[in-house]
């Protein structure tokens, strides 16, 4: 699931980030056949209306979903 690379990051970096950023970003953090796996799991085209299911939320031309590992 996580590249080498990832699991290698000094922690106390992530921590100054999150602490005075308020996020961390590691963009090769996942492998991307796991990334690959992940998108044909979850379907964008699924808008939920008064449903209690996960579906995607779509702002302007952004389409997430909020509970996307929740699926």
């Amino acid at each position: 699931m996580f590249n080498l690379e990832f699991t290698y990051l000094d922690a106390e970096e992530i921590i100054y980030n999150v602490k005075n950023k308020g996020f961390f970003v590691c963009e090769q953090a996942l492998n991307k056949q796991y990334i690959e796996e992940l998108l044909q799991e979850i379907n964008f085209d699924r808008i939920l209306v008064n449903h209690n299911d996960v579906g995607a939320v779509i702002a302007t031309d952004v389409r997430f979903l909020t509970h996307c590992l929740a699926s």
